[in-house]
């Protein structure tokens, strides 16, 4: 049995609120997929071993969230989900 994000593999939405206006904030992606222009091709763990996050030994999927009201941008976990 394997582990994944479930917002990834498109089995329920992220919803995160603003930590400074209380407004719903936009799921913007992974956040390895904004590190380099060939990122989000490379092997998921490879990049969560050096994203300074403890991510990988957690069990979360590092997100990228925005704020369209405040334009606040921050990062945070989705719970991975075990998958048969």
């Amino acid at each position: 049995m394997g582990f994944g994000c479930p917002v990834c593999n498109g089995l329920s939405e992220a919803e995160a609120h603003c930590r400074r206006c209380g407004r719903l904030m936009r799921d913007a992606g992974r956040l390895q997929d904004y590190y380099a222009d060939y990122s989000p091709y490379r092997e998921i763990d490879s990049l969560r071993r050096t994203n300074g996050y403890l991510d990988l030994q957690a069990g979360y999927c590092m997100h990228t969230f925005y704020c369209p009201e405040c334009e606040l941008e921050e990062v945070r976990g989705i719970p991975e989900q075990p998958f048969n």
